[in-house]
């Protein structure tokens, strides 16, 4: 009898323990659910308080979640990563965020938040990384980001954002990335990147952007890449990018950008992707570049230049002004020593001047749809490094007794959708590795 009082008092024991460790999270919601899921709990009634502590990682995608309460991680101080992506969560409670003093990474993108309440993430003092893309925000206010001061990266992209106040990043010192990229602001304030000397990447693509202060940049030294793409921006005054020493990649490109003076890219020493593509360019000062002596690949296709003449870009590599359609003479030479890649494409060159000489490191030049009808005698003598030269459909009908006879190294070339339909390589001047595509071949 004894014995059976003995086991009995043992398993009251088990029964009591096991109902102490374990915690009800239905008031939780659908949150709760998700996750006694994720601990692999009986259901959101039973679930252990000690897996609950230490939990690191809570993922949950494309739920029919859409609130977080303020209860929502209460018992869970170890979380490290939250991803709540991809759902339908509409508000936030103030204090949903409030004891997770190890939080590292907290994704939120992709659901219809449209508010982020004040102070909200003021305790998350660890917190590196933050997404809050594709949401519904409309505005960001000096007290969004209070608290955040080990941030690196944080993402406002896809959202509404038509207002943000002038200290909104006054806290971050250790931010490194900030995309404001896809919202419908017109313009951002002077002191948005005060004292933000850590900052490498800022994004601006599509933000509606009709203007940039001259000094919006200035303490940005660390800056590498700056996104602006995709635009209303008509001008940029000069000097606004000069602190930017440290810069490499600068988007410019699809704005209504007209001209571009001596010191619009003033500064810029480290310089070496530029793209203006899709502007209104008509004119480049001669001195435009003159800061840019590092700068590889510059792109200004889709503009108004009516000559182009570039001169001591020492570094650069690859050129593209096709579709420049205005161009009525282009003169590329001694200026550019290491141009590998000269894209002249749809620029309606026919007839026009083409100086194209010493280029000695020359690889690749485009000159399709540009109307051009003959191929004269000693057409690109200079280019003795040319391997690969598209004419395709341009209007040639004639190419004249050893036109390609000084391209020695060429390999390839186009002559497809012309009126020329066959060629012989030893009259034209070609070597007979030369592989010709678009035409009859003849020896």
């Amino acid at each position: 009898m004894r014995k059976f009082i003995a086991l009995i008092l043992l398993i009251n024991i088990y029964v009591s323990s096991t109902f102490a460790s374990a915690i009800d999270i239905c008031d939780r919601g659908v949150l709760g659910d998700h996750i006694a899921q994720q601990l692999n709990a009986p259901s959101c009634h039973e679930v252990s308080k000690e897996a609950l502590a230490k939990l690191q990682t809570l993922i949950i995608r494309d739920s029919s979640l859409t609130e977080i309460p303020s209860n929502a991680f209460h018992g869970m101080s170890s979380l490290l990563n939250i991803f709540i992506s991809g759902g339908q969560i509409k508000t936030i409670s103030p204090e949903a965020f409030q004891n997770l003093h190890s939080l590292w990474q907290l994704d939120l993108s992709s659901n219809q938040i449209e508010n982020i309440p004040d102070f909200l993430f003021q305790n998350l003092h660890s917190l590196a990384w933050l997404d809050l893309g594709m949401n519904h925000l409309t505005n960001v206010s000096d007290s969004t980001f209070t608290g955040l001061r080990s941030v690196k990266y944080i993402s406002l992209s896809y959202n509404k954002i038509n207002k943000i106040s002038p200290r909104a990043l006054e806290d971050l010192g250790y931010l490194e990335n900030i995309s404001f990229s896809e919202n419908s602001l017109t313009s951002i304030p002077e002191d948005l990147f005060k004292n933000l000397s850590s900052l490498r990447f800022v994004g601006f693509e599509n933000a509606g952007l009709e203007f940039l202060p001259s000094k919006i940049f200035q303490d940005l030294t660390s800056l590498e890449e700056l996104y602006l793409r995709k635009n209303n921006l008509k001008e940029i005054s000069d000097d606004t990018f000069k602190t930017l020493s440290k810069l490499k990649i600068l988007d410019l490109s699809v704005n209504n950008i007209s001209a571009i003076s001596p010191r619009t890219f003033a500064g810029l020493s480290s310089l070496e992707n530029l793209n203006l593509s899709v502007n209104y360019v008509q004119t480049i000062s001669d001195n435009a570049f003159s800061d840019c002596q590092k700068l590889k690949i510059l792109r200004i296709t889709n503009n108004e230049l009516r000559e182009v003449s570039f001169q001591n870009l020492l570094s650069l590599e690859d050129l593209n002004l096709s579709s420049s359609r205005q161009l009525r003479q282009v003169f590329l030479g001694a200026g550019l020593p290491k141009l590998k890649n000269l894209d002249l494409s749809s620029s309606d060159l026919h007839g026009k001047e083409l100086f194209l000489s010493e280029l000695p490191r020359l690889e690749f030049l485009n000159l399709g749809f540009n109307q051009i009808s003959k191929i004269p005698t000693g057409f690109l003598s200079n280019l003795s490094n040319l391997q690969i030269l598209h004419l395709h459909s341009n209007n040639i009908f004639e190419i004249q007794l050893g036109a390609f006879k000084e391209l020695s190294s060429l390999k390839s070339l186009s002559l497809a959708n012309n009126r020329i339909k066959g060629i012989s390589k030893v009259d034209a001047g070609l070597s007979k590795d030369v592989e010709v595509f678009g035409v009859q071949v003849n020896p």
